[in-house]
């Protein structure tokens, strides 16, 4: 049996390939088999599933290290990852709250869900959650600040015009619906005489 050490520290393998990946993912298995009562197993066999894509198989075992551990906030983050893999945005920002509440100085958290947050159109808390992410160290979100900054001004701007163009609408409108009023009470007066 490979000492535990040794597999945490593949999770840490910035960059591998998808061979390394799998080769990791088969040392998790090996592991879970070796030792089925250990979360950390499964916490490492579900990363390696992240990474290679298989979120259903990620999210079981997940599931059972939250089951074994229910503080484990990076099972919950990476539930976070998988559910925006799928596109499921607001239970994305469920687990990646969780995480969060867990752990509240772990930058790659506020990463992900600021991504949560841009496909769900809250483009403020996305860009408080870049900013946070690289407020606490992580280079993940770094060039998502200036973007979504741009994209946040940009909205702002739009918004503010749209505004402006209503109240003119409406403005106008008002103006008609007096005039009317105005006319009617002059036929009014011109009837009654």
């Amino acid at each position: 049996m490979k000492n535990f050490s040794v597999l945490i520290s593949l999770l840490f393998i910035v960059g591998c390939g998808p061979s390394q990946l799998k080769r990791n993912f088969e040392e998790a298995d090996k592991f879970v088999s070796e030792n089925p009562n250990n979360p950390a197993g499964y916490l490492a066999r579900a990363t390696f599933s992240v990474g290679l894509n298989d979120c259903v198989s990620a999210e079981a075992d997940l599931d059972k290290v939250i089951s074994m551990e229910p503080m484990a906030a990076k099972a919950y983050f990476l539930k976070g990852v998988c559910k925006n893999k799928q596109n499921d945005y607001e239970n994305a920002l469920m687990d990646l709250n969780k995480a969060i509440e867990l752990q509240p100085n772990v930058g790659s958290y506020y990463c992900e869900r600021s991504k949560s947050y841009a496909f769900t159109d809250n483009i403020d808390l996305a860009l408080n959650d870049a900013k946070m992410s690289v407020q606490l160290g992580s280079k993940m979100c770094a060039d998502a600040v200036d973007k979504l900054q741009d994209y946040y001004n940009k909205q702002q701007k739009e918004s503010k015009a749209a505004v402006k163009q209503a109240v003119k609408e409406n403005q106008q409108q008002i103006e008609q619906f007096k005039n009317q009023i105005n006319n009617n009470q002059i036929q009014g007066m011109q009837i009654a005489r």
